[in-house]
């Protein structure tokens, strides 16, 4: 999460989440994969369920559920 998301605590906000959104799906992830994630300004205002949603669309796009 790059400084433009803003100050510390509303970049480590959108970093918990993040993490949190992929673990949903860490065990249909197929594995010897390194992802990264960056997020954009959006993220910022989203919800959780918002979240789930760009990474499970994210991991469906690049064929990375088992």
């Amino acid at each position: 999460v790059s400084k433009k998301i803003g100050k510390a605590v509303k970049r480590n906000k959108v970093r918990r989440r993040i993490y949190e959104a992929f673990r949903k799906y860490e065990q249909c992830v197929k594995t010897g994969y390194d992802i990264v994630i960056v997020a954009k300004t959006p993220a910022l205002e989203a919800d959780f369920g918002q979240y789930c949603n760009w990474i499970s669309k994210m991991i469906k796009r690049a064929g990375l559920f088992k």
